[in-house]
């Protein structure tokens, strides 16, 4: 059966502002984009992972009836001093020593994307193991997470994450997942 990566739905915030791992809630639209979420996934669902943060735990919540295990690995990358603080107010150099090495670079009090890859593959790999492969799973989590596993299951460089693009209540479909030879990968 196939794991199913979906990405929260759009949160109540401004545009234009640095948040990861500050627990948002979701934007007035919540219940209609967690009902489109929800026609784009199998009826039965038999186990639901999440990120702790509200904007997953409730969709997540929506998904299923069963428990939904909270996973806090499956958080976003923690921009330390930089959250919630508008794009255009961080200094500049900050902004140009992260976009030159965007892997190693953290924000003041947060975490590298070297740190982020990390934490979130050992999570994944611990989900591909203990889920039953004979049922349908579901990870409710933030762009960051999906592009991690994405370029994962890839085999690619973690710089490539960047390549996907996956919006607000996006769903990544992986069909034989799980670091296998040949992933199986749909955007729904």
């Amino acid at each position: 059966m196939s794991l199913y990566l979906v990405r929260h739905t759009t949160p109540a915030i401004n545009s234009g502002i640095c948040y990861g791992q500050t627990d948002l809630d979701l934007a007035a639209s919540a219940e209609q984009d967690i009902q489109r979420v929800q026609d784009r996934l199998p009826d039965q669902v038999s186990q639901v992972y999440s990120s702790p943060l509200n904007r997953c735990t409730k969709l997540a919540q929506w998904i299923t009836d069963n428990t939904v295990e909270i996973r806090p690995a499956l958080s976003e990358l923690n921009f330390g001093a930089w959250e919630m603080q508008s794009w255009d107010t961080i200094p500049r150099a900050d902004l140009d020593a992260w976009a030159e090495n965007i892997i190693d670079y953290a924000p003041a009090n947060g975490e590298s994307l070297n740190l982020m890859q990390q934490r979130v593959l050992s999570c994944w790999h611990q989900i591909c193991t203990t889920r039953s492969k004979r049922d349908d799973t579901v990870v409710v989590t933030h762009a960051g997470v999906i592009r991690v596993i994405h370029a994962f299951e890839m085999g690619w460089p973690i710089h490539k994450m960047f390549d996907l693009t996956i919006s607000y209540g996006g769903i990544l479909q992986l069909s034989h997942g799980c670091a296998a030879t040949k992933p199986v990968l749909q955007i729904l």
